[in-house]
């Protein structure tokens, strides 16, 4: 019955709009390219024509194994090919995610930035919590920076928990990304704000 409250509760909170300092700015791009789109096209560039021929064999060698009727999944309908669609997507996902090679991200953070602390502050304040409760001692804030257990992420870690003592790292196996994460804790259902 609790649970439940609390999810009536969540649901009538207001919507905070969101505004140009919601919106992280940072965007990890890999060295040597400008922007995304850049990244991108060198990435796209990377691959070669004995790439497609290794991809290929790999969805031909797939959908033998899953289709052995080849000819007649040639004359289904539609639906019947998603599975078909599914397979292949699934196969150029999983080429292309082993091609794909992103250096540490924690280091490609530290590594960009003039001044590390101010730009980890900054994004600090991107990831403010949308719910704030002004005078609830039992609330309390709590911080989470995700990241990979790298030289660059412990280095990252320590910056994190020297400007913000109760941030906790928390170490995951992707290197690829870093994820701050900052909510409020301890909140009694009769302080959350609710419209009538």
């Amino acid at each position: 019955m609790e649970l439940q409250q609390s999810a009536l509760a969540m649901d009538k909170l207001p919507e905070r709009p969101v505004t140009a300092s919601r919106i992280t700015e940072s965007v990890l791009i890999p060295y040597g390219c400008r922007d995304l789109l850049q990244a991108v096209n060198q990435f796209a560039q990377s691959i070669t024509a004995f790439d497609l021929q290794k991809i290929d064999s790999f969805v031909a060698e797939r959908l033998e194994q899953h289709y052995p009727r080849l000819a007649e999944l040639c004359m289904s309908s539609i639906e019947q090919l998603r599975p078909v669609r599914d397979l292949i997507l699934q196969e150029a996902h999983r080429f292309l995610e082993q091609r794909l090679t992103i250096g540490d991200a924690a280091g490609l953070f530290l590594d960009k930035q003039q001044n590390p602390e101010e730009a980890f502050r900054k994004i600090y304040a991107e990831a403010d919590p949308m719910l704030h409760l002004d005078g609830d001692e039992q609330c309390k804030e709590a911080a989470f920076l995700m990241l990979q257990d790298s030289p660059q992420g412990i280095k990252l870690g320590e910056l994190a928990t020297s400007c913000y003592p109760h941030t906790h790292v928390v170490s995951i196996t992707r290197n690829y990304e870093v994820i701050l994460y900052r909510t409020i804790v301890g909140i009694s259902l009769e302080n959350l704000p609710v419209l009538g």
